[in-house]
């Protein structure tokens, strides 16, 4: 079970005059980095919002390959006990209301049916550390299940 929430969908540009025919780029994106490069293909700068949770696909657009985020892709969810997935990597940790995570490395196994968390308690941690991190700077830490693990 792949829980991305509808991820892995395929995004097409077209733009005359930007965009090469055939062109691809296999980088992860996510629907939070359509606001800052909307931004910048009006000519704004997407700096000036400093609490956004995306970066501008331009680079992509325009055939040349996306920087490193510095951080890894974080993606929250709205339902069941799952609320949050975290992809860095090769890695990908998903966290609980509950407070259970399990962790999938999808360069091995991409189907996500042998939970590793058990073997990797440092990637874990790691990881949880950063959600932790990212839910504090995007205030939705009262929802999380692992504010309450990390907690205890």
């Amino acid at each position: 079970m792949k829980c991305e929430g509808d991820a892995r969908v395929p995004l097409i540009v077209y733009w005359p005059g930007v965009t090469q025919p055939g062109t691809q780029c296999d980088s992860l994106v996510q629907s939070t980095d359509l606001f800052p490069t909307l931004v910048e293909v009006a000519g704004g700068d997407s700096s000036a919002h400093s609490d956004l949770d995306g970066v501008s696909l331009m680079p992509a657009i325009c055939g040349k390959p996306l920087p490193d985020r510095g951080m890894p892709l974080f993606g929250y969810r709205a339902y069941e006990d799952l609320y949050a997935s975290v992809r860095d990597g090769h890695w990908k940790m998903l966290a609980y209301r509950s407070g259970k995570v399990s962790l999938y490395n999808i360069d091995q196994e991409e189907a996500e049916q042998n939970d590793v968390s058990d073997s990797n308690p440092a990637i874990v941690k790691r990881l949880t550390g950063e959600l932790v991190a990212w839910e504090q700077r995007m205030n939705v830490k009262k929802y999380s299940g692992v504010q309450q693990s990390v907690r205890t």
